[in-house]
């Protein structure tokens, strides 16, 4: 289980990319792209099947969190504006 904050539902959008979902969840872009090979996070390829552009459904994320992630009140609310 990974430590996270508490993600604001209402700012994500309904698919995002690796990257966003990475800087949602705190962890870097390959951890995403592991857990989407590992089949632990649900994603779709769009484009060319084989290698096209990743998107996670956002209620994928909300699946992932709610199954892989335990909450922590260290860190602030984490959006998109966070940089």
């Amino acid at each position: 289980m990974i430590d996270f904050t508490y993600v604001n539902w209402n700012e994500v959008p309904l698919f995002s990319t690796a990257a966003e979902a990475a800087m949602l969840f705190g962890v870097h872009e390959k951890t995403v792209k592991k857990w989407i090979n590992q089949g632990e996070l649900r994603a779709i390829r769009t484009g060319n099947k084989s290698n096209g552009p990743i998107r996670i459904p956002k209620a994928a994320l909300q699946e992932y969190e709610n199954t892989h992630l335990i909450e922590t009140e260290s860190q602030p609310e984490r959006t998109f504006e966070n940089d």
